[in-house]
């Protein structure tokens, strides 16, 4: 991939191939008008968006401009990388065949559709949110309160860390202490023995009566491939769910 700005870096970690995750960014990108930076091999650099995304057929359609020389020269070059960020998080991707085409709305760019695509986002910072209305729980003993067993719902979690609803009522969990051991239940078929440090304790909106527990999770090597499983399926279960609803 021309221009990635990783070198040196295994970039499989990196790395997007499922057609479902692919497809589910590249609706992202278009619904929320994100801009696409081109760049070709000597440099050239023009700014665009995606007008349609079209994944039954394959091919992506792009804005363009009825004359620009860097974009000419880039197109005659034949390797254009594309780059956009959606949630602050770096998406890159080759646009393969891409040309200039002459439409309704004047000049356009239309290329096919990306087999691969990166996400510069470290696998332990991936947060995701529950599908369902099973949420996943987390069961441990208040640090303070001896003999009191808590019950809590998980918000949202990641490979490094998770957020944990607190409900009013329950006495307060101090911060920076170790908490250890817990159970965390993804589903029904999976528990984990896990520790955790509470680091920082948010207020959520009145109405929800509680507040939300920013956790980090310590020594995730020991979970690291069933939570990243419970994970990447949640992934592709939200992505799917997004297609569904086009």
């Amino acid at each position: 991939m021309a221009g990635d700005g990783k070198r040196g870096m295994d970039l499989d970690e990196f790395r997007i191939t499922s057609p479902t995750e692919i497809a589910s960014l590249m609706i992202r990108l278009e619904a929320e008008r994100c801009l696409l930076s081109l760049s070709g091999p000597q440099g050239d650099v023009f700014t665009t968006l995606l007008q349609e995304v079209d994944p039954t057929h394959r091919r992506l359609q792009l804005s363009a401009e009825d004359s620009n020389d860097r974009l000419d020269a880039m197109l005659e070059q034949g390797e254009v990388t594309a780059v956009a960020y959606l949630d602050r998080i770096k998406l890159q991707f080759d646009l393969d065949g891409l040309h200039a085409v002459r439409g309704e709305r004047g000049r356009q760019l239309r290329a096919a559709w990306p087999e691969v695509l990166f996400r510069f986002q470290r696998r332990d910072t991936f947060r995701v949110q529950p599908l369902g209305q099973k949420a996943p729980m987390i069961h441990f003993r208040h640090p303070e309160r001896s003999g009191l067993e808590l019950h809590l719902r998980v918000l949202d979690l990641s490979l490094g860390g998770l957020g944990v609803f607190l409900p009013d009522g329950v006495p307060p969990l101090p911060t920076g202490v170790k908490i250890s051991p817990c159970r965390l239940d993804l589903d029904d078929q999976t528990s984990l023995t896990v520790e955790m440090v509470i680091h920082h304790v948010t207020s959520i909106h009145p109405q929800t009566q509680g507040s939300k527990l920013g956790c980090e999770l310590l020594h995730v090597e020991r979970i690291d491939r069933a939570l990243g499983d419970y994970i990447n399926q949640t992934q592709k279960r939200r992505a799917a769910l997004s297609l569904e609803r086009r």
